[in-house]
Order: structure tokens, then sequence, then C-alpha cells
């Protein structure tokens, strides 16, 4: 049983490093590193949306180990897990299940605080007023003239995302949310429902719009995939 994990823009593999020890020992994942960040930073990113799905899906296939498996994603990786779980369920069979954080349903624009257009010093203010970049980093302004490349690099990248027309998915969909997170919206997270034909749950832990690592949400995640792999649907996949 795998689960296969998207990292949020800017992101990178590593983000997931600490779920190791949060998953149940039967679950599988796998961290997606992107092309132009982390292990791979090297690769020049890759600024196309269904070009990066196809990658994506590319990766997935070559990983895939036959059996059931989910697709998380957070923020802009929930797009890209959305978009991914749809794509590959043609290779690979239909998802398990699909899980998202930190994102409106695809029909909704991205926030627009963030944008691909501000000066550095204006993205890491942005970015940094949610928690997403440490003060700290302004010591190092090589590193951080790096991780504003990237997060610049899959800003540009949302704006040739198109929200698909039709083409559900069939399988769960639970989306996780922030309680205080400032870059999601009631409708939006509501909207997720339109996303597949099958059941979708929406999932409210403490925090902003960066609560990965946090007690509260480990724990509904871990509820969640045990939920979806301990299935008989699931295990006589």
């Amino acid at each position: 049983m795998q689960l296969f994990c998207l990292p949020y823009a800017g992101g990178s593999a590593a983000t997931y490093r600490r779920w190791t020890t949060l998953l149940p020992a039967t679950i599988e994942m796998y961290a997606v590193e992107l092309p132009g960040r982390g292990t791979r930073r090297r690769a020049n990113p890759i600024t196309d949306f269904p070009a990066m799905v196809a990658w994506v899906v590319e990766e997935m296939a070559h990983h895939h180990r036959g059996g059931p498996y989910a697709v998380f994603g957070h923020s802009f990786g929930a797009l890209i897990a959305f978009e991914a779980a749809r794509a590959a369920r043609h290779r690979l069979g239909e998802p398990a299940h699909l899980l998202v954080s930190g994102r409106d349903a695809p029909a909704h624009p991205t926030a627009r605080a963030v944008h691909a257009a501000l000066s550095d010093d204006e993205l890491a203010s942005a970015v940094a007023s949610f928690g997403g970049l440490p003060p700290e980093l302004d010591v190092y302004p090589a590193l951080r003239s790096r991780l504003l490349g990237v997060l610049r690099a899959d800003l540009r990248l949302l704006q040739s995302y198109r929200p698909p027309a039709g083409d559900l998915l069939d399988c769960p969909v639970t989306v996780f949310a922030g309680s205080a997170d400032p870059l999601i919206t009631p409708a939006g997270q509501r909207d997720w429902v339109r996303t597949t034909t099958g059941p979708a749950a929406r999932v409210t832990v403490p925090g902003g719009h960066f609560f990965l690592h946090s007690a509260a949400f480990g724990a509904e995640l871990r509820r969640c995939l045990r939920a979806t792999f301990s299935s008989p649907l699931t295990a006589a996949a």
C-alpha cells in the first residue's frame, strides 16, 4: 500500500521526511521530488502545468508496486495531486483515496496574496506572513534567493493551470484545512466535493497554512489512511 506525496510551492520531498515515523507501518510513502529543487535541484524546473502532471504520473508509475495507492498534496501540491490522480488512473487504476490540504478546489483561483510578479522582498514577506519562510533565512542570502527562485517558478507554473471540465474521480476525497489558514475559503473547501463521484469529507485541524507536522493533523491523517487501506474494496484491489 503506497502513498504518493506532492510538495507545496517552493517545497521539496524533504517536506515529508518526518512522515516516515508518522504513518502506519503498512503504508509505504514515496515523496515525489519535482525538478528544480532538493535532490533534483540541477534539473530545469517544469514551466507548463500539463507537462508537470505528465512528469509526475511517469514518476508514480515508475515507483508503483502494483497495489492500492493514495495521493496527497498540500497547497500547490494539492492541485498537482488532483490532476495526477486523474491522469494516473488510466495506467495505475483508480486511486484508493485523494487527500488534499491547504488549497481550495481546482475551480477556485489561487490566493492573490502570493504571485510571481512580486519582488524578492515582497514575495518573502508575503510567504513569511503565513509561516512559509523562517525569519532567520535573511542571514543566508544565497539560500534565500534559491528558495524564492523555486517558489517563483512554481507560482508561474500555476498560471498555466486550467481547471478540468468533467472527467471526475471516482475515489474518496478528503480535504484537510487549518482552522486559521488565510489562503482558503469556505466555498472553495466545499467545492472539492465536485471533483469526485465518490464520497468527500472535510477535516479541520488547529493551525494556519502550514500544519503538516502538527500532532492533530498526524492523528487525522493516520485515521484516514487506516480507514482507506482497511476497507474491503481496497483490500481486494
